[in-house]
């Protein structure tokens, strides 16, 4: 995923680890969201089964916390593409 996102972010601009972050765990997924500043932010993942057996315990902060706001289809297996955003309810408890 990482890498076809940083294929897609030249044609917008968008630069690694300044305007978009590769989140390996829930430490790091809280970091970026402390430095953000109550900004709107949106979290893509591909390959769920993947996540759920690789980083189990960020795969739950993501259900528990975050909500899909639109799936687009794959070609291959599981690798469908979900855009998250944080549930309203947990915007402003942290």
């Amino acid at each position: 995923m990482e890498d076809g996102y940083g294929f897609y972010a030249k044609e917008f601009n968008l630069k690694k680890d300044e305007d978009f972050f590769a989140i390996r765990s829930v430490k790091m997924l809280d970091s970026i969201l402390s430095t953000h500043d109550g900004r709107s932010a949106y979290l893509v993942t591909t390959l769920q089964r993947g996540l759920r057996l690789t980083h189990p315990d960020l795969e739950a902060r993501i259900v528990q916390d975050w909500e899909v706001v639109q799936t687009f289809p794959a070609t291959v297996g599981d690798a469908e593409v979900s855009v998250w955003r944080q549930r309203q309810s947990n915007l402003f408890e942290k």
